[in-house]
């Protein structure tokens, strides 16, 4: 009995990792209208830079759910502004917890991915102010202020207390920061999820000084493990360099297309692995090759967008002979200058995959490198590559 009540608290210490690694879906760019405000400068403990909080002024009035084109859709200030395709359960439990929220405002942080949201209000003074916790949250976490940091975490920024991983930026310090600096200014308190089978929302959110919080029976640090050994977006770990640029676990069975925003995507979760324009063709067939390789890791590196998968941490093999493009030597690449951008070429000099600057095409190389990648397999529409992988081909 003692080791069952254990299993289960240990189960429910990893809820902030859900958090964490769950993010909100990627959703259309808002209609932004900042706050009328003088630029505020961060907590000393962050930085010294100045920021603005881009915020999207509501009429909690308007906050609605409709069904547009066989989706449901959450509508805004008389705007679509969610789509949940045929989740109208989410739909009505998210147009329901910010109705409770009553925001003003709301705010989104993260630049690739939505990671975390926020609602302020309008008190008696007109200064804005965050929001009670909203009841039909189905997920709430308190953290201890005091140790509340942003930190690296398996090579990505993360937002942690000593106990709980509350939020993953990926590979962006500047969203872990600014987050840090919205909590600080507004007196966040709450980190909160709404989503019936996986999370579609995560908010910040406050409670009343003194309200009691559930306490996990687990020292700090050994929750705080659980938790990361939970995580499912991580840096790439790389033999002999550490952790670079970003991995996310994949499940092939659970891969989708969607059209979303007018073309054809390749989707795990929230997760965008390729987009294929007009061409559904080759969508499927990117699909179909996912699978039948089991690759269960997504790669991004750079900021040139270079990315690629593995299969339970190894290189994919024997690749279809459709796919198959130029072989090289691992060994043999170099780093070049070609019309002004930096490449990892072959010997010859043949450009292979782009890179952000020199720095990064160094490490890319490298990368290659200790994984030995030798060959180049695209999925193509017509004649243009639309997806490519790094394999092994000897």
């Amino acid at each position: 009995m003692v080791r069952k009540r254990y299993a289960i608290l240990a189960s429910l210490a990893i809820f902030p990792a859900v958090i964490a690694q769950n993010p909100v879906a990627p959703q259309p760019p808002l209609r932004i209208q900042p706050e009328i405000a003088q630029p505020r400068a961060l907590p000393a403990t962050i930085t010294n830079t100045l920021f603005a909080e881009p915020l999207l002024t509501v009429d909690p009035k308007t906050i609605s759910v409709k069904r547009q084109g066989g989706q449901w859709q959450l509508w805004v200030n008389d705007k679509s502004f969610r789509n949940f395709g045929d989740n109208g359960d989410d739909a009505n439990d998210v147009a329901r917890t910010m109705r409770e929220l009553l925001p003003q405002r709301w705010g989104r942080i993260g630049t690739d991915r939505t990671v975390v949201e926020y609602g302020l209000t309008v008190d008696n003074d007109q200064k804005l102010v965050a929001p009670q916790v909203a009841a039909f949250a189905r997920n709430v976490i308190a953290w201890n202020p005091k140790t509340l940091r942003v930190e690296q975490v398996r090579g990505l920024w993360c937002l942690r207390d000593d106990a709980n991983l509350l939020l993953n930026f990926g590979m962006h310090k500047d969203d872990a920061d600014f987050t840090m600096a919205v909590i600080q200014k507004h007196g966040f308190n709450r980190i909160a999820t709404v989503g019936r089978k996986e999370v579609v929302m995560t908010f910040l959110t406050s409670a009343p000084e003194g309200l009691p919080v559930a306490q996990s029976i687990l020292p700090a640090a050994a929750q705080f493990k659980l938790q990361e050994e939970a995580m499912t977006r991580t840096g790439i770990p790389v033999p002999r360099l550490g952790y670079v640029g970003e991995m996310t676990k994949i499940d092939p069975r659970k891969l989708e297309l969607r059209f979303d925003r007018g073309e054809h995507v390749l989707a795990s979760g929230s997760e965008i692995l390729a987009k294929f324009g007009n061409d559904d063709w080759a969508a499927r067939d990117a699909l179909r090759l996912l699978r039948e390789k089991q690759l269960t890791e997504f790669c991004k590196y750079g900021t040139a967008g270079v990315s690629f998968f593995l299969a339970n941490g190894k290189v994919p093999q024997n690749m279809p002979l459709h796919t198959l493009g130029p072989r090289f030597d691992p060994n043999g690449l170099r780093v070049r200058e070609l019309n002004g951008k930096w490449w990892v070429t072959d010997q010859v000099s043949r450009p292979l995959l782009p890179a952000g600057s020199q720095k990064e095409a160094e490490e890319l190389m490298k990368v290659i490198q200790a994984f030995g990648f030798d060959q180049l397999c695209n999925v193509n529409s017509g004649t243009k590559p639309v997806m490519t992988i790094l394999a092994k081909g000897r």
